[in-house]
C-alpha cells in the first residue's frame, strides 16, 4: 500500500474547522434566541395560573369557615336583607 501526499494531510486532519465552529455556533444561537422569550412566556403564564388556583382555594375555604363559624348555611351565595331594618336574615339565596 503506497500513501500520497493527500492521504497523509488527510490522516493528519482529525478536527472542525473553525468556519465550521462558529457558523454551527451561530444556528444554535439563533435558535435559542427564538425560542427562549416562547418558553419564558408558558412558564410566567403556568406560574400566575397555579397562583391564581391556590388563591381560589385559600379564599373559598376561608369563606366556608367564616360562614361555618357563624351557624350560616356553606353553599349560600349572598344573604337577603330585610326591607324593613336593613339587616341581614338568615334566610339563605342559593345561586341559581
Amino acid at each position: 500500500m503506497c500513501y500520497n501526499s493527500n492521504m497523509k494531510n488527510y490522516r493528519l486532519r482529525k478536527g472542525f474547522t473553525l468556519a465550521e465552529v462558529l457558523i454551527t455556533l451561530a444556528i444554535v444561537g439563533i435558535v435559542a434566541a427564538l425560542t427562549i422569550p416562547t418558553v419564558s412566556k408558558n412558564i410566567q403564564h403556568a406560574v400566575l395560573k397555579n397562583q391564581f388556583k391556590k388563591f381560589y382555594s385559600t379564599f373559598t375555604q376561608a369563606i366556608s369557615a367564616i360562614q361555618a363559624k357563624n351557624g350560616r348555611p356553606v353553599k349560600c351565595y349572598y344573604w337577603d336583607i330585610s326591607p324593613y331594618d336593613g339587616k341581614c336574615t338568615p334566610v339563605c339565596s342559593l345561586k341559581k
